[in-house]
């Protein structure tokens, strides 16, 4: 049984930058130990003649929740260290030494401070190429730091947790890669999950691209390019006419693995999430500049992001059941996008 994963060099964090249109992000994510979440997001959009720079910061704490755009100068922008580093007006990227990344938020983002995400792994990718889009994943990753947010209070919050970092680039417009996407984070003690699942464009209807990354006790358990996430239960955001779920199911499957090698299993995961609640619906194009709005409406009518935060059940199973399924609760970070 070959891998269908394999291991990134650190070019492959390279910002890009790709000629013609493009859209370019790196995201990081954290979950704390008293369940707030939080990501931030700084990304460059080029669309015909028309450059964005964006950041995004978001933090979910109980009921307490914090989802800020700020758009930066794009001539801040700029890249060093070979273009492993990144900074524009509200936000900077720096890449650590230890494989891993400082990022620095200032006031115009919604917060200010510093976190640091430490991994003890490469980049990973799964599946085939897909044409126009990439994606690398690190995960966990260990971070620390402390973050100033208005929304919550005055005084700085130290965090520390479980976190995980994505770079992604489209070297199309989004809405020329996929219709619908859902991005799903699961975070245990023990077990870590990063999933993106999409419906791209450019195939069949029914077709669908996964990628997805397990690690248990920290060590990379199943790499999945194959599997689907349902709606079990759902109803009618009337609002803007779109389906959105009450309760989930994501399953997936790959080789089993140990010490990153196939070891001739299949393992399947299912997450079940119930009691689905919209912590969130994010309109993408109120947060853009009127030139790219009015590009990007001229191909797209529904551009939401919904968010959701709550805990869900995870169980992995291996095809020779020698062993006791592996099971979890843990918290869920969920992010249903149409485009």
């Amino acid at each position: 049984m070959q891998p269908i994963h394999s291991s990134l060099p650190l070019e492959a964090d390279k910002w890009t930058i790709l000629k013609g249109a493009a859209t370019e992000t790196h995201t990081f994510y954290l979950f704390t130990p008293d369940n707030k979440f939080i990501f931030c997001q700084l990304a460059y959009a080029k669309i015909s003649f028309v450059k964005n720079v964006q950041v995004t910061f978001s933090v979910i704490s109980g009921k307490d929740h914090a989802f800020i755009t700020s758009t930066c100068s794009s001539g801040s922008f700029k890249t060093s260290n070979e273009d492993l580093n990144a900074q524009c007006d509200n936000m900077e990227i720096e890449r650590t030494p230890d494989n891993g990344f400082r990022i620095k938020l200032f006031p115009k983002s919604g917060a200010s401070g510093e976190l640091n995400f430490a991994s003890s792994t490469t980049g990973w990718k799964v599946g085939a190429e897909q044409p126009n889009v990439k994606h690398s994943f690190y995960i966990p990753c260990q971070v620390t730091g402390s973050l100033t947010i208005p929304k919550l209070g005055s005084s700085p919050i130290e965090v520390s947790g479980s976190g995980s970092y994505g770079h992604a680039t489209l070297s199309s417009n989004p809405y020329s890669v996929f219709s619908i996407s859902h991005f799903v984070l699961f975070n245990s003690e023990r077990i870590k999950t990063i999933n993106l699942t999409f419906k791209p464009l450019h195939k069949d209807t029914n077709s669908l691209v996964v990628q997805s990354f397990t690690f248990v006790d920290g060590k990379l358990y199943l790499a999945s390019d194959t599997g689907n996430v349902t709606f079990s239960s759902s109803h009618n955001d009337s609002e803007v006419d779109l389906i959105v779920p009450d309760a989930i199911v994501v399953d997936f499957e790959g080789p089993a693995l140990e010490e990153g090698t196939p070891n001739g299993k299949t393992a399947n995961a299912l997450l079940k999430v119930n009691n689905l609640a919209v912590i969130d619906r994010f309109d993408v194009l109120e947060s853009i500049p009127y030139m790219l709005r009015k590009i990007v409406q001229a191909f797209i009518t529904k551009p939401y992001i919904y968010q959701f935060y709550l805990p869900g059940h995870l169980t992995i199973t291996v095809s020779d059941h020698a062993s006791e399924p592996l099971e979890a609760e843990g918290q869920v970070y969920y992010e249903l996008s149409y485009l």
